[in-house]
């Protein structure tokens, strides 16, 4: 529990501060002990750690000041009323910082991510009644990679290695495919529990949150120039790679060709000819809206014939 502001110790007699935090009824269901590592005064926030005895709101009061001494005979003293909530984890959040989907992204459980990129996710703990906590450092996160060849983790959470924390950061490989993070917490940390009991430790039940990622690269059109003769059957196929799979097809002309297909990497587009002219086949992703490719298609009829003896 972190306060800031307040008086600062006297400066020729220091031995007269104090700082500290107490239940205001004789049963408080909590214990809290003064951090003497941290500086309490310019800016610096008081630090208590404290620790839960029982469930339930627990009022506390926190007083920092002076005690009277032959140098400061009237002292500066302030107080403040915490509240603390003292509850049992009950669910778990996994996150990610990367930029929500536009609305045209079809609904899957794979987020698409552009390959050899970071990719930073958070993790929270919230009670029963969907309360989150403020602070989840007394448990114990468990992170683990479905596929190290494609997606690892920082030194601050190495897959397999449990850690505290609200944070982490992961790796992902230049090639694609589906990797999945996997965040458990089962346990609280023991240097943060009023109990030598190692079965106190473990949770009632393991909270368990996967993201699920789906590694993806350039969104590439095939062929990127195309040149058509202008007649009925001039069909033509381009190509589509990459990206999430999911693309929208557009021609800047569609006098110029008639457009079918596509939708996907297996179905690729099909263009026939309609009248002579050039057009722009334009393919954004529609998951990942920065992927754009073009093809620029001419649609044109022989110009001359010649014919020339071989003799």
């Amino acid at each position: 529990l972190l306060l800031s502001g307040g008086p600062a110790p006297w400066r020729s007699d220091r031995t007269g501060y104090s700082e500290t935090l107490s239940g205001v009824s004789q049963t408080a269901g909590f214990r809290a002990e003064l951090e003497t590592g941290r500086a309490s005064h310019n800016g610096v926030p008081h630090s208590f750690r404290v620790t839960c005895l029982e469930l339930g709101e627990q009022v506390g009061l926190v007083v920092v000041g002076n005690k009277i001494s032959e140098d400061n005979r009237y002292p500066a003293t302030e107080s403040l009323t915490v509240r603390v909530r003292c509850e049992v984890p009950a669910l778990l959040l996994l996150t990610h910082t990367l930029p929500p989907p536009p609305p045209s992204c079809p609904p899957s459980e794979e987020v698409a991510v552009m390959v050899g990129q970071d990719v930073k996710f958070n993790y929270l703990v919230k009670t029963s009644d969907d309360l989150l906590f403020d602070n989840s450092s007394s448990l114990l996160f468990q992170f683990h990679s479905s596929d190290d060849d494609l997606l690892s983790l920082d030194a601050g959470s190495v897959s397999g290695v449990e850690k505290s924390g609200s944070a982490g950061v992961s790796h992902l490989q230049n090639k694609p495919g589906s990797a999945h993070l996997t965040v458990t917490v089962s346990r609280y940390d023991e240097k943060y529990r009023a109990t030598q009991d190692q079965a106190a430790l473990e949770l009632e039940s393991s909270l368990v949150k996967n993201l699920k990622l789906k590694l993806v690269e350039e969104l590439i059109i095939s062929p990127t120039s195309l040149t058509m003769f202008n007649y009925e059957e001039g069909l033509r196929e381009v190509t589509v790679v990459g990206g999430s799979g999911t693309f929208s097809a557009d021609v800047d002309n569609s006098e110029v060709v008639n457009m079918s297909g596509g939708g996907g990497e297996t179905s690729p587009l099909q263009l026939s000819p309609h009248i002579q002219g050039v057009t722009t086949l334009t393919v954004q992703d529609l998951c990942l809206p920065d992927q754009i490719a073009r093809c620029k298609v001419h649609v044109t009829g022989p110009a001359e014939v010649k014919i020339r003896s071989v003799s």
